[in-house]
């Protein structure tokens, strides 16, 4: 008996050693990080060898143009469509001037009434002067006051002023009416600029207020070019040479090289958002090419790169302020 215990104990601790022995090859096996093949880094996609990088958005030579109303009313009809060209002055939409067209025309009334009473005017100032004449004329003024005499040349220069005041009451009240027809012109928005069609965000009978909206009403532009406008990052801002070549890439294609040319750098630096959603501090410079040479599309992001000088200025030797 004792010696079947003893036995069945001697298995134990050798099966305990055993699996110790297991478990520690196996804990080792895994955690060998496994063999992986060094794959070479993906090629640039700039065609220059020293070179800065700068994201931007496709926008219109003339920027985004973005239409509201000077007054608030309802959409009556809009007059164009996405995509379509337009001219400048030309209608892009109304809206409903009835309480406009009305003024207008009871303004156009008093203008009238006005002219009337220039007519009367003149005809008192004309009574007056002949009744002043017929005295002016008597030789033998004895048959007539002196008093009445004053009366008559008072009634005359009482009737000149009448007259003057009459002819001051049609410019005002004309002047009203240029007003009214300036106000009605407004109820009809035009086009400011030669150009294209981006945006309508508004329908008829939808109200148009007379604010600056966050969503504008009509979004224009002028795509005769196309610009990008870059921003690029403060602390490469020193590299950046107005010659220096350009080139977009577009998105999905980085065989895709479009030259870009130079239009002008803001003036100043100042914080803005990246693609990515960071705020930074950037230079922007705004680059343009025709829009035949490449199939973009308004508002699209691209990089850009920007040729630089092979050298850089080193620590013993930094860039003047």
């Amino acid at each position: 008996m004792n010696k079947k215990i003893f036995n069945l104990y001697n298995f134990f601790i050798v099966a305990s050693i055993i699996g110790a022995i297991g478990g520690t090859y196996i804990f080792n096996l895994y955690q060998k990080p496994p063999h992986t093949s060094k794959s070479p880094p993906p090629p640039s996609d700039s065609p220059f060898e020293d070179f800065i990088i700068g994201t931007g958005v496709i926008e219109p030579a003339s920027e985004n143009i973005k239409v509201g109303a000077m007054v608030g009313s309802t959409v009556n009809q809009v007059f164009v469509k996405k995509g379509q060209a337009v001219l400048k002055g030309q209608p892009l939409f109304n809206l409903n001037a009835q309480q406009a067209a009305a003024d207008l025309i009871a303004k156009k009334t008093i203008v009238k009434v006005a002219i009337t009473a220039l007519g009367q005017a003149e005809a008192a100032l004309k009574f007056a002067e002949d009744e002043l004449s017929l005295v002016n004329q008597l030789k033998d003024k004895r048959g007539v006051t002196k008093e009445e005499i004053i009366t008559r040349q008072n009634n005359a220069l009482s009737a000149q002023k009448g007259v003057e005041n009459a002819r001051a009451n049609i410019i005002a009240t004309e002047a009203q009416v240029a007003e009214s027809k300036v106000i009605l012109d407004s109820y009809t928005i035009t086009a400011p600029i030669d150009g294209e069609i981006i945006q309508i965000n508004i329908h008829p009978g939808e109200y148009a207020p007379a604010e600056i909206l966050s969503t504008p009403l009509m979004v224009m532009g002028d795509v005769s070019r196309y610009h990008i406008r870059i921003d690029i990052e403060e602390k490469n801002a020193w590299r950046l040479k107005k010659e220096a070549p350009a080139v977009a890439i577009i998105p999905g294609n980085p065989k895709s090289h479009v030259n870009l040319k130079f239009e002008y750098i803001e003036p100043a630096i100042t914080s803005v958002s990246s693609l990515k959603g960071d705020d930074m501090r950037a230079l922007q410079v705004v680059y343009s090419y025709d829009p035949k040479v490449a199939h973009t599309f308004l508002g699209q992001a691209v990089k850009v790169y920007i040729q630089v000088e092979k050298t850089a200025p080193s620590a013993k030797d930094p860039v003047s302020q």
